[in-house]
């Protein structure tokens, strides 16, 4: 009996977890062509809960593979997860190594910083950061 009940209880976790809807919006260009002379467009995608309520907290995720390969595509996984969790995650792309150096990649995750701050942080994208 305790089995069960245990399995049960585990059973409604789980997909209680997995139905709370999140908003999601892909592709948000947060960095023009030719930002400052040399870069490509780059853009964003944004995870919240949809949960109404009180401010949330703001995660940047800056993907892996050392500067070199991988995009903001590959982690929704990790957006959604957190955003299930009530944190609100912004996941970027980035110029990329060899065509781009380092200091190219610091200046793209210094703009996505400052795109947060003015849309999802100053309540521009409804149901993410604010009430």
């Amino acid at each position: 009996m305790h089995k069960f009940l245990i399995w049960a209880l585990l059973g409604m976790i789980t997909v209680s977890c997995s139905l709370n809807r999140i908003n999601k919006l892909e592709d948000i260009p947060y960095m023009e062509e030719w930002f400052l002379g040399e870069m490509p467009e780059k853009q964003l995608n944004v995870f919240a809960s949809r949960k109404k309520g009180k401010a949330k907290p703001v995660l940047l995720f800056i993907h892996g593979g050392s500067w070199r390969s991988g995009n903001k595509d590959r982690y929704g996984f990790f957006g959604r997860r957190m955003a299930r969790r009530g944190v609100v995650t912004v996941i970027m792309d980035y110029p990329l190594s060899p065509e781009y150096k380092v200091h190219a990649m610091a200046k793209a995750s210094a703009k996505a910083v400052n795109w947060i701050t003015e849309n999802v942080c100053s309540g521009a994208c409804p149901g993410f950061c604010r009430k």
